[in-house]
């Protein structure tokens, strides 16, 4: 059962991700959180001071999304077969989301350290300009990062949730739900919803979910195997 430890790994894989991903975004001077309000010059002025957390925060979402693609992917051998239709196209929905996610933030952190290193060379009508321009973003209100990933936690655990007790679909569905706020945070201009995600969903639900799902994965490879 290899493909069971590998898929297993991507959840351990994911769940450290998802802990700095959580731990990070309260580390991050605020100016630097600009999901909910959007760029200001104090957000280019900050990253130019300092943007190691910054990166570390962006990356981390990147490995998450690919781990978590190794995950959707290889935890289908824990549904029912045939998998519902329902279910079928929130996988489909949540790969396409995850894949966006690792695109979006990887082109975002480049685009906003490399613009900060020269924000501060510029006059005040290009400053004005940058800023109204913000950052590139292939999903600018998170529909795909948060939206749609959050569609498929939720139609996952209710799948298994048939199945395989329910812990974990609980924490499934309550990561659904936090992934939206992000998502409604992002879309309403609300911070406190992002924190509420980023600190309950990052930083808490996710990394236990993540850790449940691959120890019960590794406990399915050694009862398939002894």
């Amino acid at each position: 059962m290899r493909e069971t430890r590998i898929t297993a790994n991507f959840a351990f894989v994911a769940a450290v991700a998802a802990l700095v991903v959580g731990v990070s975004h309260f580390m991050m001077p605020r100016a630097q959180i600009h999901m909910a309000t959007g760029v200001t010059p104090a957000f280019f002025e900050s990253l130019a001071a300092g943007s190691g957390v910054f990166r570390v925060h962006y990356w981390a979402f990147v490995i998450a999304a690919l781990a978590l693609t190794g995950v959707i992917v290889g935890c289908r051998r824990l549904l029912p077969e045939p998998r519902p239709l329902s279910y079928r196209v929130a996988e489909v929905w949540g790969v396409l989301g995850l894949a966006v996610t690792a695109i979006d933030f990887a082109l975002m952190q480049s685009k906003a350290v490399s613009i900060a290193a020269a924000f501060g060379g510029l006059d005040a009508s290009a400053r004005s300009a940058v800023v109204a321009m913000g950052l590139p973003s292939v999903d600018p209100t998170g529909l795909f990062s948060f939206g749609l990933v959050g569609v498929w936690l939720v139609s996952f655990s209710s799948v298994i949730g048939r199945t395989h007790g329910r812990v974990l679909p609980w924490l499934g569905t309550i990561g659904a739900i936090l992934y939206w706020w992000v998502f409604l945070g992002t879309l309403l201009h609300e911070p406190l919803l992002v924190d509420i995600g980023a600190g309950l969903g990052g930083a808490i639900v996710a990394p236990i979910w993540s850790v449940w799902l691959g120890t019960k994965l590794l406990r399915m490879r050694d009862g398939a195997t002894s």
